[in-house]
């Protein structure tokens, strides 16, 4: 994550049992530690306070911090307008929490949002096209859904930017920065996602930026492998393209798919193969177009896959790394994990 190494860090271990149980419990955000808007902090010290000793009482020794930067306010540790930076008061609860943890012997995995980052209106010299996304006013939160992370160069480096920040942070209750703190023993960088979830198509609908520079950089990567378009079109067949037309995304440059215009998108919906839902949901929205020959103009059946066409057969069982289903080796610059 870039974060520099700190000293040796120091042997730590549980109240009981073995270095690490099975995550036992989660805490869903701040709501349950931040306190009222007028109640005094001491209130909420002793909630942290309470849920520790009570942790202990039931020997659960690890716990998952989920969204606790998912927001502002109720959502998380976030300031008004910016998913990088932490409310102060919001960062003090969070660290004397995490040093009750620490104190009663209790691992901790840190996850930061419910999916990928959210931006903020500070954020935008990070990700210029957020507004693409929705409306920046003060103290909104604006991003493509879980899968945005995947296409999104720019929504990658905030969220390193996010974790350096509190993995930099030296909590003042425990001496130790978090990257030191041996008690952290996950870091989660997104939850309940990948390449191939199901909201992957939203990101490309809502923003016309992002969808432009996924097909180039797409198409830069099916060059490489096919050399031309026709080679493509060899592999995979005519029918294997202008698959976006059926969930209603446009191509940025209103022409249908071709190599040379690098305006091929990366469609990775695992439903999409299913020979079930092709048969069920994605027939009822298979619609032949004008300007496209949709390869599920006759689709596949569950109890004879044999019925389908040849190119539908072939894409429904496309091995990872093949336009199929190859946006999951689509280059991206950090590595990612889905923990569910």
């Amino acid at each position: 994550m870039g974060c520099p190494r700190g000293p040796a860090r120091p042997r730590y271990r549980p109240r009981q049992g073995p270095a690490l149980q099975r995550p036992a419990h989660q805490v869903l955000g701040p709501e349950p530690l931040l306190p009222r808007r007028r109640s005094p902090l001491p209130r909420s010290r002793r909630v942290a306070e309470r849920r520790a000793a009570l942790y202990r009482k039931f020997d659960i020794n690890s716990v998952r911090h989920h969204k606790w930067a998912d927001g502002q306010g109720w959502a998380g540790i976030q300031t008004e307008n910016s998913a990088v930076r932490f409310d102060p008061e919001g960062l003090d609860l969070f660290d004397y929490q995490n040093a009750q943890f620490r104190e009663n012997g209790i691992f901790i995995k840190l996850s930061q949002a419910f999916g990928t980052i959210r931006i903020g209106p500070d954020d935008v010299d990070v990700v210029p096209y957020a507004d693409e996304f929705g409306e920046l006013t003060p103290g909104a939160r604006v991003g493509g859904g879980n899968s945005t992370l995947f296409y999104s160069p720019e929504i990658q480096e905030l969220t390193i930017r996010q974790l350096q920040n509190i993995l930099n942070h030296r909590n003042p209750y425990t001496g130790l920065t978090y990257a030191e703190d041996p008690a952290v023993a996950f870091v989660e960088i997104i939850n309940e996602s990948s390449v191939l979830f199901y909201t992957s198509p939203n990101p490309l609908r809502e923003s016309p930026t992002l969808r432009r520079m996924t097909a180039e950089r797409f198409s830069d990567w099916l060059r490489d492998k096919y050399t031309s378009h026709q080679g493509l079109v060899e592999a995979w067949g005519q029918r294997a393209l202008d698959e976006h037309i059926v969930d209603d995304i446009p191509s940025h440059d209103g022409q249908p798919e071709h190599l040379d215009r690098r305006n091929i998108l990366p469609l990775g919906n695992p439903w999409y193969w299913d020979p079930a839902q092709l048969a069920g949901s994605q027939a009822a929205s298979s619609t032949p177009s004008s300007s496209s020959t949709c390869f599920r103009s006759k689709p596949m059946t569950a109890s004879s896959p044999a019925s389908a066409p040849p190119a539908t057969r072939a894409r429904s069982s496309a091995p990872t790394g093949t336009p199929g289903a190859c946006t999951a080796t689509m280059p991206i610059s950090i590595p990612t994990a889905s923990w569910g």
